[in-house]
């Protein structure tokens, strides 16, 4: 890893005069790239494409640079951010193939702390990571530790947690509807 690499994330994330500015300057244009390749439906340069930017930007700064915070130097930061790139496409179909159901995390936070019978019939691992993420609040690396599992199985029973959470709000959400 680049030395530029080595000091650019500790500065966003002291928010340093700058330096996301620097970040955008090296990594926008190849994020860009990547996400047209990923997912080509808008025009590359289009007013869509630069929306999916600006979503892709907008998770990495989400609650602080809470996402951005948890790359570790184990890999090179373009390489990480390629990999939350095909992630961040890949779950936009998902919303979208779920009718785009899926709930923001401020929702589903309070929704999980008001009713927490409602991780209840999803896997134990699952119900689990869900709640020490969206009731404790507690990074990837925290619940990795807690839990006792490989912090890169963390963001995947996430995702999948979240997947079948919406798609049970949404089927019970209909249910409603029918009856």
């Amino acid at each position: 890893m680049s030395s530029v690499e080595d000091g650019l994330i500790p500065r966003i994330l002291r928010h340093e005069i700058g330096a996301w500015d620097d970040f955008l300057v090296r990594f926008a244009p190849r994020l860009t790239q990547v996400l047209d390749q990923f997912d080509p439906a808008p025009p590359p340069n289009s007013q869509k494409g630069i929306q999916r930017l600006a979503g892709f930007l907008h998770e990495l700064t989400r609650d602080n640079f809470e996402l951005l915070g948890r790359f570790d130097g184990s890999s090179g930061l373009d390489a990480w951010l390629i990999g939350l790139a095909h992630r961040y496409v890949r779950a936009r179909a998902s919303q979208q193939s779920h009718g785009g159901y899926l709930l923001e995390q401020d929702h589903l936070r309070r929704l999980v702390r008001e009713t927490p019978s409602i991780l209840d019939d999803l896997s134990p691992a699952q119900s689990q990571v869900l709640a020490l993420k969206l009731v404790d609040g507690l990074s990837h690396l925290e619940i990795s530790a807690r839990l006792k599992i490989p912090a890169d199985r963390v963001p995947k029973l996430i995702h999948r947690g979240l997947d079948a959470l919406s798609l049970k709000l949404q089927q019970s959400s209909t249910k409603g509807i029918g009856e």
